[in-house]
């Protein structure tokens, strides 16, 4: 495969936004919540990116980690949502299936809002190295989830491409 690393070059595009605006900015809100492995919630190990932890090793849950991510739907979310909503700020939220069927009240907090929704996979774990196959499962199970619990198609993908 080969690189470009000259892009545009010399030669930049003019670009013209609307009402002659000077610049463009995009928001995007991962929603994992509750869509990470956990031993606690069946999987065979815990999520330890950003994390040296031993409980991987132990085979019990990590406390640690899942308050990381149970932070953000308890506090973090709220305060997102209230910076949004006063300066009129509309958003994606790049939302793993999984943690939107474990907080299904999150999906019409969102959609109330006027954000929009995009498909995230159904849990928070690496497509890098998955077969064509077991990637469209994953893909077709998110939408179908997605569009189950919010009657919405969602709006582009993002795939994780962390290391596990």
């Amino acid at each position: 495969m080969k690189r470009n690393f000259i892009g545009y070059g010399k030669e930049k595009p003019k670009i013209l936004w609307p009402k002659e605006n000077k610049i463009a900015v995009s928001f995007v809100v991962n929603i994992e919540e509750g869509a990470e492995l956990s031993i606690s919630s069946g999987d065979s190990e815990n999520e330890h990116v950003y994390e040296n932890n031993k409980t991987k090793i132990l085979d019990i849950p990590d406390l640690c980690m899942e308050s990381h991510f149970e932070y953000g739907l308890r506090s973090g979310i709220w305060r997102i949502f209230d910076l949004f909503d006063k300066y009129n700020v509309k958003a994606t939220f790049s939302c793993c299936s999984l943690a939107l069927e474990r907080s299904p009240w999150l999906v019409e907090e969102i959609l109330n809002r006027k954000h929009e929704i995009s498909a995230h996979g159904v849990k928070w774990i690496s497509h890098a190295y998955l077969k064509r196959e077991e990637e469209k499962q994953i893909i077709d199970e998110c939408y179908s989830s997605i569009f189950k619990l919010s009657s919405y198609s969602p709006l582009g993908w993002h795939t994780s491409n962390k290391k596990s």
